[in-house]
């Protein structure tokens, strides 16, 4: 179903000019923020555009169609799903097993019901409980789950409260929900979330709530991967003060958030169109929605402590303060690891980090996408023209087409320096081949498309690809690096551009080891005495150049060696 109700359209007189007044500086900024909500399309879903209810829930948990020996089941019904909340709260963590939605669920029978209170799946009361963890994979199946309703109780968590390091959400977008602890998603998150949506009104009020933390449309709290997700609701926190459009913060180094984006509102004292406080990566990421403040409002990122690259912000920006802020990318920057790499923004007057910037007709075309596929850090599938219509012109990342596709996989990253992936050396030498990569289930396999040029001797034993090369004539080829196509993972081939040199012969070096001393003698007698296990440059070894390795190189060598006029490789005073 391509039905999304993102148009929240009811507006109140007394909001508008409450508005009107916080941008005059005559009300505070509590005032601008509650009304602020209201006035801009973000009441809640308007009833003309509401998809009517079918079969919704009726309160009960349905744990029939579990049995312990399975590994994979069908959840079809609002009480099966309600039936795995209780089950992994009661301390299931469904590792290893597969869930796979087959229906769209209803979770109330109308928006906005408070009828029934969902009880997230793995509840996390805040981002240090470990107490409940979902370590399976859930499969939404490109399904919708509609009428999720949670309070501002401490529940902790929209669908999810957290997602283990070996759990696996995907496919499944949260619509006409109303959620009071934000994350329509998860609370936390220390798995993969992948193609799934917010279509809701995320929140956090602080009505006597005790959160105390960032608000993310679809998480709070990311240490691990976010890929392919959209927001097209609403996210607004009040109660601490931060929120943005897909995760509220990336925890930590390795957290990454990957060809997301935010084309809903978001409104906050610090709002952010991508994440609000990124101590991770966010790659291939756009905002075209809006970003409301009450004082800082950032395209992508309020406070950047690591990593943007190939990012872009097409959308609005607002702020209720004087002296508040607005950055296209970013606002802040944090220590000596920050880094923004190909990033730009709408043409506007207003930026504190001045990226690079243009309007909305040249991002719109051809010479724009060339720039955000120059691939900063890493080496993603990249950037399309919108021809489908599925971002209002503006470029579209992979994901937009998989998911207009349907097709729910994602690709694995390889990390880069941003440079050209090439490798060279000389024939007779052997060259490694090294990169981090990242959310791969299996081992990806290395080749080189001219195996005469090179060939290859040590294959990758682990997630991130190694690999050793020899190098065996002069040429250039490429060396593909090849990843299968798994339950998460798409099928995708990298190339390296591969250059040999012709090599410079050192005659006499048996060993290779940039020197001609006795230890070549040694090693030349032994060889041909015939030992076994022995390695010698055989090129090397023919010093009288004749064509045979025999025992006149080994005379000519330690007559070279003893001092005598005798020049090794070439036909002076051959013997």
């Amino acid at each position: 179903m391509l039905q999304f109700t993102q148009k929240w359209k009811k507006k109140l007189l007394s909001s508008t000019i409450a508005v009107s007044f916080i941008f005059a500086g005559i009300l505070p900024e509590s005032i601008f923020l509650a009304d602020l909500v209201l006035a801009e399309e973000t009441d809640n879903i308007s009833k003309e555009n509401e998809v009517p209810a079918v079969n919704p829930w009726n309160g009960t948990a349905d744990r029939s169609w579990y049995m312990e020996e399975k590994t994979e089941f069908l959840i079809s019904t609002p009480q099966q799903l309600a039936g795995l909340a209780e089950l992994v709260n009661d301390g299931n963590t469904f590792e290893g097993k597969i869930l796979r939605l087959t229906n769209d669920i209803f979770l109330n029978d109308r928006m906005k019901s408070t009828e029934y209170e969902w009880v997230p799946i793995a509840i996390s009361t805040d981002k240090n409980d470990t107490t409940h963890v979902f370590q399976g994979t859930f499969d939404g199946g490109g399904h919708y789950i509609y009428n999720l309703y949670t309070s501002d109780k401490g529940q902790g968590g929209g669908l999810f409260g957290r997602i283990g390091e070996k759990g696996v959400v995907k496919a499944v977008t949260i619509s006409q929900g109303y959620l009071n602890y934000g994350g329509s998603i998860a609370y936390n998150n220390d798995g993969w979330i992948l193609f799934c949506n917010n279509d809701s009104m995320t929140e956090v009020y602080g009505k006597g709530s005790n959160y105390n933390g960032s608000c993310g449309a679809i998480c709070n709290f990311n240490s691990n991967l976010v890929y392919g997700c959209k927001n097209y609701g609403v996210v607004y926190n009040y109660a601490s003060s931060d929120a943005a459009g897909v995760v509220g913060m990336n925890t930590v180094s390795v957290a990454t958030v990957s060809e997301c984006s935010n084309i809903g509102t978001v409104t906050s004292h610090t709002a952010s169109g991508i994440v609000s406080y990124n101590e991770g990566w966010i790659q291939n990421c756009y905002n075209t929605g809006k970003v409301m403040a009450g004082r800082y409002a950032a395209g992508i990122t309020y406070y950047n402590y690591n990593g943007i690259g190939n990012c872009y912000f097409a959308g609005e920006l607002s702020i209720g303060k004087e002296y508040g802020s607005r950055g296209g990318i970013y606002i802040q920057e944090g220590g000596v690891t920050s880094k923004t790499k190909n990033c730009y923004a709408v043409t506007a007057d207003y930026y504190t980090d001045a990226p690079t910037m243009f309007n909305r007709e040249e991002m719109a075309s051809a010479e724009f996408v060339n720039k955000l596929n120059q691939q900063a850090y890493t080496a993603c599938f990249g950037w399309y023209l919108d021809e489908y219509g599925i971002n209002n012109g503006f470029p579209i990342n992979s994901v937009d087409y998989s998911a207009y596709q349907k097709k729910y996989k994602m690709a694995p990253e390889i990390w880069t320096d941003g440079i050209a992936a090439k490798k060279e050396g000389e024939a007779g030498t052997t060259i490694t081949i090294e990169y981090p990569c990242s959310y791969v289930e299996k081992i990806p396999s290395i080749t080189v498309d001219n195996p005469e040029i090179a060939e290859v001797v040590n294959q990758s034993t682990t997630e991130s690809i190694k690999g050793v090369l020899k190098l065996k004539e002069a040429g250039t080829t490429q060396i593909t690096i090849a990843f299968l196509e798994t339950e998460n993972n798409r099928a995708a081939e990298y190339k390296i551009d591969l250059e040999v040199k012709g090599r410079k012969i050192i005659y006499g070096d048996m060993n290779s080891d940039g020197d001609v001393n006795s230890k070549d003698a040694v090693l030349l007698k032994k060889h041909l005495a015939g030992y076994t296990g022995l390695e010698i440059d055989t090129e090397a070894a023919d010093v009288n150049m004749d064509g045979n390795i025999d025992s006149k190189d080994a005379v000519r060598l330690l007559r070279h060696l003893a001092g005598y006029d005798v020049i090794l490789g070439k036909e002076k005073n051959v013997i």
